[in-house]
Order: C-alpha cells, then structure tokens, then sequence
C-alpha cells in the first residue's frame, strides 16, 4: 500500500467518525431539547395552578366584603326613601294645625291664615309627589315599588278631608257645628291613619331585606306617631274651643287615650338612651320632657 493509500484510508476512517460524533451530538440536542419542552409545560401549568387558586383565594376574601358594601349602599338608599316617608307622615299632621286655626276663626282668601294653609298643603302634595315619581336608583341598587293602591287611598281621603276643612271655613262667619268641625278634625285624622299603613308597608320590607335594619323600622315610626298623636291630643279640645261649647265626654275620654298612649311611647323611647347621644338631641329631650310632658300635658288634670 502506498502512503497515498494510508493517507486516503486515514481520512476517511476520521470522516467517519466525525460523522457519528455529529450524529450522537444531534440526538443529544433532541433529547435536552424535548427535556425542556417537557419541563416548560409543567412550569406552565403549575403557574396557571398558582394563578386559579390565588384567583380563588382573592375571590373567598373579597366576595363577603363586596357584599357587605353592596347591603350597606342599598340600605343606606332604602333608609333615605324611609325618613322620606316619615318626613312626608310629619307633614300630613302638621297640615292639622293651620287647618284648625282657619277653621276656628274663619279666613279670607287672600288672609294670612288662608296663606299659611295653602303653604302647608303645597308641602304636602309635594312630598306625596316624591313618593310617587319614581326615585333616582344609583347603579347596582333597586328600589322597592310603592303600592299605588295605598298611596291612592291617602289622596283620595286627603281630598275628602280638605274638602270637609274648606266647608267649615267658609260657614266661619254663620258659625258651624261643633259636628262640622269635628267631622273635618276626624277626616284629617284618617288621612295620618292611612299613611301609616304605607310606612309599615316599608318597614316590613326593611326588615325582610336586612333583619339589622329592625331597630331603625321600629324607631323611626314610633317618633313619628310621637308627633302625630301630639298633634291629635290638642285637636281633641279644638272643635268645643271654637263654637264655645262644653268639652264633650267621648273628647275627653279619646284625649286621655291619646295621652297614654304618648307616655308610652315616650317611656320606650326613653329605655334606648343610644337615641340620645348627640347633644341637640339630648337638649331637645329635655325641652319635650318639660313643655310638653310636664307644661303641656297639665290641661286634662284642670
């Protein structure tokens, strides 16, 4: 063999070899790289794992939280629509009063009493009104919708007993009956009767939606009903102070109802000295306490 043979031979052995060499190499490659892909799944689904069950955990926390807040919007929302409806019972009684002074000494169209009358009723209407538009929900909440049937009936007798209230005020000068004038005292008195029903109607629904909300369902109605029947016990005297005749039994008796039924409700409210923390409420008990419960209440004892 001539060393050119060897030389050939030699190379080519190495050619051989580096091919194989590069052939082991290339499967290798193939195998770190399926390796990796392998491990870059399981990295991937063990991320996307971390991933649900954070998304999870933060769902568990947050969900009572978000939950609370949406309860504590929508009752904030339904308390504003009840001291609506209490502000609205407070005005509806309080139409009593001028309707009482117009009908004890007569008045003149364009007279100051007639004036105050005609003040009084427009704030009525228009808060009867805001109960029957229909109220600005914010976003996420919803209102509960009124009965129109109760709402009907208290303008209906509204109607009826401003129209008794104007009857006697035009007969002021022939001088009406004590029984005109009590018929309209008693038919301003069924309008408060017939509201009533419409706050009970909402404090019931408080208390289905939030049981926490009973304290303010009760609270609020008996303060009212404290106004109310403070306003009946007087108009009780009113129709005999005007024709000038004696106070009738069934007045007094009625009188004497209504007063208990006012010390009740003003010992109850008393029990829940939480009422009273702030100190202009604490200063408007005690002026309650000594002018009406004290002075005021001292006319059924004469």
């Amino acid at each position: 063999m001539s060393n050119w043979d060897f030389a050939f031979l030699q190379l080519k052995r190495r050619g051989t070899a580096n091919v194989d060499g590069l052939n082991g190499d290339t499967g290798m490659l193939h195998t770190l790289e399926g390796a990796r892909g392998s491990f870059d799944r399981r990295l991937s689904l063990r991320f996307a794992l971390v991933i649900v069950c954070t998304a999870f955990l933060a769902f568990v926390i947050v969900a009572p939280t978000y939950r609370d807040y949406t309860l504590a919007r929508h009752n904030l929302f339904d308390m504003q629509r009840f001291r609506l409806m209490l502000d609205t019972a407070t005005l509806l009684a309080a139409e009593r009063g001028p309707a009482n002074n117009a009908m004890s000494t007569g008045s003149s169209p364009d007279g100051e009493k007639a004036r105050r009358l005609a003040e009084f009723r427009a704030r009525s209407d228009a808060a009867l009104a805001q109960l029957t538009n229909a109220a600005d929900v914010p976003l996420g909440l919803h209102d509960d919708e009124l009965p129109l049937e109760l709402l009907q009936s208290v303008r209906e007798q509204l109607a009826v007993a401003r129209a008794e209230v104007d009857r006697v005020v035009a007969r002021a000068a022939a001088g009406p009956s004590r029984e005109e004038f009590q018929r309209a005292i008693d038919s301003m008195f069924e309008v408060s009767n017939r509201f009533r029903t419409i706050v009970a109607w909402k404090a019931n629904h408080l208390v289905e939606q939030d049981s926490g909300l009973a304290a303010p369902a009760l609270v609020g109605p008996m303060l009212s009903d404290l106004r109310d029947y403070g306003g009946r016990i007087a108009s009780q005297i009113m129709a005999s102070i005007a024709v000038g005749e004696r106070l009738p039994l069934d007045n007094v008796i009625e009188a004497r109802r209504i007063e208990g039924r006012l010390l009740e409700l003003w010992q109850v409210s008393n029990n829940h000295a939480g009422l009273f923390n702030n100190p202009s409420l604490q200063t408007s008990r005690a002026e309650i306490q000594q002018r009406f419960f004290g002075e005021g209440s001292g006319w059924s004892t004469v």
